[in-house]
């Protein structure tokens, strides 16, 4: 599982072109939305985008997910 708080942790990641864009553009709009409603987004209180991979389990997902918000 990958955690991406900021543009700059996806531009660091080296994902493939396509799943960097979709990385980017989640997190682009979550930012985008804050922006938009006059706020600052911080992404230890307002969320962050995960990217589950092949080799999670189910239990790690959860426990990467207990106290994030899901949107």
């Amino acid at each position: 599982m990958k955690v991406f708080r900021s543009i700059e942790d996806v531009d660091r990641a080296n994902l493939p072109e396509g799943l960097s864009e979709a990385v980017r553009g989640t997190l682009t709009t979550l930012i985008n939305a804050y922006a938009e409603s006059g706020e600052s987004y911080n992404p230890e209180v307002d969320g962050h985008t995960m990217l589950i991979e092949e080799s999670d389990t189910d239990e790690t997902s959860r426990m990467n997910m207990l106290h994030c918000k899901l949107l």
